[in-house]
């Protein structure tokens, strides 16, 4: 008989108790960059995820990997290309955005919408010309599935619509292709965790400048197509313009918004052309009542700085040159003070916020010529009305966070530049803006 087994000894035949299986949350496969390099789930919620959103952080989607420019440079040809079929994206779907890719050149696609959409990218490209080659295929594929979702209106509108112009109109694919090299650059220090660098400037500044020239020839055409392409080109270019500066390191020249130039193509296309604001493309950016001067109606400022603003601008000494001039001065402050009293509530949501960065877009496109002029021309109280203006674009924008990426740093770099260039003489007249980007400084 085999000897008997100790009572607590465990016999190697008795059933071992089960592993609890770890319960999965899922893969994020289309993360931000910085979700990824932290090893934390992505909701992957365009343009900029939660996680990103609740942090001052900026969210940056890899949109595809960067292909070897030695590589056989494949070309293609505008204007005269096949139009933009009905299978062609659904772009204002969010799944449509492109994945890191293992290739060498352009990205495979994640599913048949986006794959649907290179194919049709191949449909233009062709031998025959050497406007545009494989970098630029590159920069057209992160604008349709990156860039274009934050920009002002729908994504549909950019992706689709304003792509199927730039099709037909060379300046305005021109301008959407050094729009998308910005913001390539913008995102740089995030992606470089997941594809190799490379410099976009220079691609960057030869769009631009094609785009520039083209669009100068262009912008008096009576067509109905050509209006829409030149309306979309404002828009491309006043976002390039507000992308394009660097609030850490100012210019040493003379302080002008670059944005005005842009904002006035917008109004004069307008003003020319009712169709373009009532039936065109671009309708729900610039119809009625949006082409009104001011979306709040004027008020005197009682309290806040546009109150201090109009107090320094009745102390003017009777001699003053700048009295000739007191009229534009006041209608800009009046027009100017609902939205500094907008900005600096304290119980402002993300989606209000919103609303205002827009309606402020508006109050800069809307400027009359003269004040434009003055500010072109370093009049020190229109600079501070308009650094005012910028002051209040700062504070709003700070609670939308990581919306308007082309528009972040625009504020601060514009109240740092006018502080610098109006003079010792004119401080007190820059003392709330420059309060509001020494609190917010970053």
């Amino acid at each position: 008989m085999p000897e008997s087994r100790p009572v607590n000894e465990p016999c190697c035949n008795s059933p071992r108790e089960p592993k609890k299986a770890r319960k999965s949350r899922g893969k994020s496969r289309l993360g931000c960059s910085l979700c990824k390099k932290r090893r934390v789930k992505c909701d992957e919620v365009r343009p900029a995820c939660s996680r990103c959103t609740a942090h001052p952080h900026l969210c940056a989607y890899p949109s595809v990997s960067v292909p070897r420019w030695n590589n056989q440079v494949i070309t293609f040809l505008l204007p005269n290309v096949p139009e933009m079929p009905a299978w062609v994206a659904r772009t204002d779907d969010q799944s449509n955005i492109l994945p890191q890719s293992e290739h060498d050149n352009i990205a495979t696609a994640p599913n048949a919408e986006s794959a649907m959409h290179q194919s049709y990218l191949s449909l233009v490209m062709t031998d025959s010309s050497k406007s545009f080659d494989t970098r630029d295929v590159f920069l057209l594929v992160h604008f349709t599935s990156t860039t274009s979702f934050d920009l002002l209106g729908s994504q549909k509108l950019w992706a689709k619509d304003a792509m199927q112009l730039a099709f037909q109109h060379n300046f305005l694919m021109h301008a959407i292709l050094a729009l998308s090299a910005r913001h390539l650059q913008e995102a740089a220090p995030l992606l470089s965790q997941n594809c190799p660098s490379y410099d976009y400037s220079m691609l960057e500044a030869h769009h631009f400048q094609r785009a520039l020239s083209g669009f100068s020839n262009g912008f008096n055409s009576g067509t109905h197509s050509t209006q829409d392409a030149g309306l979309a080109t404002s828009f491309v270019l006043f976002f390039y313009a507000s992308a394009a500066c660097n609030a850490d390191q100012p210019p040493a020249q003379a302080c002008e918004d670059a944005s005005f130039t842009f904002l006035r193509g917008i109004q004069t296309l307008v003003a020319n052309s009712s169709s373009v604001a009532h039936s065109g493309l671009f309708k729900t950016l610039v119809a009625p009542p949006l082409l009104l001067p001011t979306l709040f109606p004027r008020a005197v400022p009682v309290v806040g700085p546009g109150a201090a603003l109009m107090g320094l601008l009745d102390g003017l000494a009777a001699s003053s040159p700048f009295r000739e001039k007191r009229e534009l001065y006041v209608e800009r402050i009046e027009s100017l003070t609902s939205y500094l009293s907008a900005a600096t509530r304290q119980d402002i949501g993300a989606e209000v916020a919103e609303e205002l960065l827009l309606a402020c877009f508006r109050w800069q496109a809307f400027c009359p010529a003269a004040f434009v002029a003055a500010t072109n021309e370093q009049d020190p109280i229109a600079l501070a009305v308009l650094a005012h203006y910028y002051a209040a674009v700062e504070l709003i924008i700070r609670v939308v966070k990581n919306k308007f990426w082309w528009w972040q740093n625009k504020p601060r770099h514009m109240v740092k530049l006018i502080g610098q260039s109006i003079g010792l003489a004119w401080v007190a007249w820059v003392a709330w803006p420059m309060e509001v980007v020494h609190m917010l400084g970053r």
